[in-house]
C-alpha cells in the first residue's frame, strides 16, 4: 500500500480552512487519470489517484487539487485558490497563493496537521478512556491482523472515493467528505490505542507505581508517532506503517471489541 493511498481528505479539509469549494459553478473532475486543463474553468479542479496539469493559458478561478497526485503549473498558468497536492500527509504539498512565502506555509501546514492529530487523539482518550483502554489492552494479541485490516479498509476506501468522485462535484465531493470525516474519526481512535500503549511504555517507570492518566500517556505516544514521520528519508514509510496499524486498531476498537466493563477498563 503506497503511502499517497492513506489520507486523501486533508486536502478538502485544508480547502475547507482556506475557502470552501466554489458551489453552482462548472468544475473539471476526474479519476484514475491526470487531468489536463489548459482554458478558462469557473470552478474548481479536482483529480483522484492522478495529477493536475494546467497550462500556461489554463485559468482556474477555485481551487486545484490532486489528490493522491500532484499539481504542476506551467508558466503564465493562473489559480485564483489553492494548488493541493496530497499523496499523503507526510508529503502533503501546499503551494503559496502570490505574496505568500512557501516555507513558512509549508511549515505551518505540518505543525498544523501535527497539532490536529495530537488534540483529536488527546480529546478521544478523554471522551472514550473505556474504548480506548480496551484497544489497548487487545493490541498485543492482534498482532499482524492490525495491519492487515488496516489494508483493507484502505483499499475500501480507495474504491469508495473513486465511484463517489464519478458522481460529479454536486454529490460526488460532498460525499467524498462525508467519507473522510468517517475515515479520520476512526484514525484518530486507532492514533490513540497505539500511542496510548506507547506512551504507558515510556511513561511507565516514571510513573514510580502511580497510575498515569490516560490522555498522558496518548499524548506523549502520538507525539512520538509523528515525529517519526519526519525521520528523513524513511519519515513517509515510517508513517505509512503507523497509518496502516491506526486505522486497524480503531476498527477493532471500535467495532470488533466487546465494551469492557467499567473494572477492567481501568486495568
Amino acid at each position: 500500500m503506497a503511502p499517497r493511498r492513506l489520507i486523501p481528505l486533508a486536502a478538502l479539509v485544508l480547502l475547507l480552512a482556506h475557502g470552501t469549494l466554489a458551489v453552482g459553478a462548472p468544475a473539471k473532475v476526474a479519476a484514475l487519470s491526470d487531468l489536463e486543463v489548459d482554458e478558462l474553468v469557473d470552478g474548481d479542479v479536482v483529480t483522484l489517484a492522478g495529477d493536475v496539469v494546467l497550462g500556461p493559458r489554463a485559468d482556474v478561478r477555485g481551487h486545484a487539487v490532486a489528490v493522491f497526485g500532484e499539481v504542476r503549473a506551467e508558466p503564465g498558468a493562473r489559480v485564483a485558490g489553492r494548488m493541493i497536492g496530497l499523496s499523503s500527509l507526510a508529503g502533503l504539498a501546499v503551494l503559496p497563493a502570490a505574496g505568500e512565502d512557501g516555507a513558512r506555509l509549508r511549515i505551518a501546514v505540518r505543525l498544523l496537521v501535527a497539532g490536529s492529530w495530537l488534540l483529536a487523539t488527546t480529546l478521544t482518550a478523554l471522551l472514550w478512556p473505556a474504548r480506548i483502554r480496551w484497544g489497548m489492552a487487545v493490541l498485543p494479541q492482534l498482532g499482524l491482523k492490525v495491519a492487515v485490516l488496516g489494508a483493507m479498509v484502505a483499499l475500501t476506501l480507495l474504491a469508495a472515493l473513486i465511484a463517489a468522485i464519478g458522481l460529479g462535484p454536486g454529490v460526488g465531493l460532498p460525499l467524498a467528505a462525508a467519507l473522510g470525516v468517517g475515515f479520520l474519526a476512526i484514525k484518530a481512535v486507532g492514533l490513540a490505542v497505539l500511542g496510548g500503549s506507547l506512551g504507558r511504555a515510556l511513561l511507565g517507570r516514571l510513573a514510580m507505581g502511580r497510575s498515569l492518566p490516560l490522555t498522558s500517556a496518548v499524548f506523549v505516544g502520538v507525539l512520538v508517532l509523528l515525529m517519526a514521520r519526519f525521520l528523513p528519508v524513511v519519515g513517509g514509510a515510517a508513517w505509512t506503517v503507523v497509518s496502516l496499524a491506526a486505522l486497524g486498531a480503531g476498527v477493532f476498537a471500535m467495532t470488533m471489541a466487546a465494551q469492557p466493563s467499567a473494572e477492567r477498563a481501568r486495568g
